[in-house]
Protein backbone atom coordinates (compact mmCIF):
# COMPACT_ATOMS: atom_id res chain seq x y z
CA UNK A 1 0.00 0.00 0.00
CA UNK A 2 3.04 2.08 0.51
CA UNK A 3 3.46 2.27 -2.76
CA UNK A 4 0.43 3.29 -4.07
CA UNK A 5 0.15 5.69 -1.56
CA UNK A 6 2.89 7.48 -2.98
CA UNK A 7 1.86 6.97 -6.56
CA UNK A 8 -1.91 8.60 -5.74
CA UNK A 9 0.43 11.16 -3.83
CA UNK A 10 2.60 12.40 -6.57
CA UNK A 11 -0.72 12.04 -9.15
CA UNK A 12 -2.89 14.49 -6.39
CA UNK A 13 -0.32 17.07 -6.39
CA UNK A 14 0.35 16.90 -10.03
CA UNK A 15 -3.20 17.08 -10.91
CA UNK A 16 -4.21 19.75 -8.41
CA UNK A 17 -1.11 21.99 -10.13
CA UNK A 18 -2.23 21.16 -13.82
CA UNK A 19 -6.01 22.52 -12.70
CA UNK A 20 -4.81 25.46 -11.12
CA UNK A 21 -6.14 24.55 -7.74
CA UNK A 22 -4.79 25.54 -4.19
CA UNK A 23 -4.38 23.06 -1.44
CA UNK A 24 -6.83 25.46 -0.12
CA UNK A 25 -9.43 24.79 -2.91
CA UNK A 26 -8.73 21.25 -2.79
CA UNK A 27 -9.32 21.48 1.04
CA UNK A 28 -12.55 23.30 0.72
CA UNK A 29 -14.09 20.68 -1.99
CA UNK A 30 -12.64 17.83 0.24
CA UNK A 31 -14.32 19.07 3.22
CA UNK A 32 -10.66 19.01 5.09
CA UNK A 33 -8.24 21.44 6.06
CA UNK A 34 -5.05 22.78 3.83
CA UNK A 35 -2.34 20.99 6.38
CA UNK A 36 -4.60 17.97 5.81
CA UNK A 37 -3.89 18.39 1.90
CA UNK A 38 -0.37 19.14 2.50
CA UNK A 39 0.14 15.52 4.05
CA UNK A 40 -2.01 14.06 1.56
CA UNK A 41 0.80 15.40 -1.17
CA UNK A 42 3.41 13.93 0.93
CA UNK A 43 2.23 10.57 1.61
CA UNK A 44 1.60 10.79 4.98
CA UNK A 45 1.02 7.31 6.55
CA UNK A 46 -1.82 9.03 7.98
CA UNK A 47 -3.65 9.89 4.63
CA UNK A 48 -5.99 7.34 3.68
CA UNK A 49 -6.07 6.38 0.70
CA UNK A 50 -9.82 6.67 0.39
CA UNK A 51 -9.15 10.45 1.22
CA UNK A 52 -6.66 10.13 -1.61
CA UNK A 53 -9.01 8.47 -4.30
CA UNK A 54 -11.52 11.04 -3.00
CA UNK A 55 -9.15 14.04 -4.16
CA UNK A 56 -8.05 12.60 -7.59
CA UNK A 57 -11.83 12.20 -8.07
CA UNK A 58 -12.68 15.97 -7.30
CA UNK A 59 -9.89 17.07 -9.10
CA UNK A 60 -11.71 15.84 -12.28
CA UNK A 61 -9.71 12.46 -12.79
CA UNK A 62 -10.92 9.75 -14.93
CA UNK A 63 -11.48 6.22 -13.19
CA UNK A 64 -8.75 5.38 -15.50
CA UNK A 65 -6.64 8.04 -14.37
CA UNK A 66 -7.23 6.92 -10.97
CA UNK A 67 -6.18 3.20 -11.89
CA UNK A 68 -2.88 4.48 -13.30
CA UNK A 69 -2.39 5.97 -9.81
CA UNK A 70 -2.45 3.64 -7.94
CA UNK A 71 -0.54 1.44 -10.24
CA UNK A 72 -3.05 -1.02 -11.75
CA UNK A 73 -2.64 0.64 -15.45
CA UNK A 74 -6.35 0.27 -15.90
CA UNK A 75 -9.89 1.10 -15.27
CA UNK A 76 -10.32 -1.10 -12.27
CA UNK A 77 -8.35 -3.57 -10.06
CA UNK A 78 -6.77 -6.86 -11.05
CA UNK A 79 -9.61 -8.53 -8.94
CA UNK A 80 -12.13 -7.49 -10.81
CA UNK A 81 -11.33 -8.59 -14.38
CA UNK A 82 -10.60 -11.78 -13.00
CA UNK A 83 -14.51 -11.71 -11.14
CA UNK A 84 -15.64 -10.73 -14.85
CA UNK A 85 -13.57 -13.42 -17.03
CA UNK A 86 -14.32 -16.13 -14.63
CA UNK A 87 -17.72 -15.29 -13.22
CA UNK A 88 -19.54 -15.38 -16.40
CA UNK A 89 -23.15 -14.38 -15.32
CA UNK A 90 -24.04 -14.19 -12.03
CA UNK A 91 -28.31 -14.91 -10.98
Amino acid sequence: MTEARRSLAVAVRCRRHRTGATQVVLARALGSSQSRVAKMEAADATVSLDLLVRAMVVLGATRVEVGRAVGWGASEPPEAGRRRRHGGNRA
